[in-house]
């Protein structure tokens, strides 16, 4: 049971990464509507790494490693859907002028 602590951790460092560092805009929506889409964007990692943890061999290094590097490599796509659910848009933000 151990093995959900890695996802759930790196989630939330990922998510910031993401959502905080590069360029991107969440457009449109309240502060609520977007607390609701991280919030949809985690249960949706959750969910991709729950299936892909249960559909692999029984290599627990396997188990924990390829659902997680999956699931990671998905956040820009989760975090549109999610956002979208709840009617926000995720944006790429533009260059600045000098």
């Amino acid at each position: 049971m151990l093995e959900w602590l890695i996802p759930v951790s790196l989630f939330w460092i990922l998510a910031a990464v993401f959502l905080g560092a590069l360029p991107v805009n969440l457009v449109g929506g309240s502060g609520l509507q977007q607390i609701l889409g991280l919030l949809l964007m985690y249960v949706l990692y959750l969910a991709v790494w729950g299936v892909l943890h249960r559909l692999l061999g029984d290599n627990l290094l396997v188990r924990v490693i390829v659902p997680t590097v999956v699931a990671s490599l998905l956040i820009p796509l989760l975090a549109k859907v999610a956002f979208a659910i709840v009617r926000v848009r995720v944006e790429r933000a533009r260059a600045a002028a000098h």
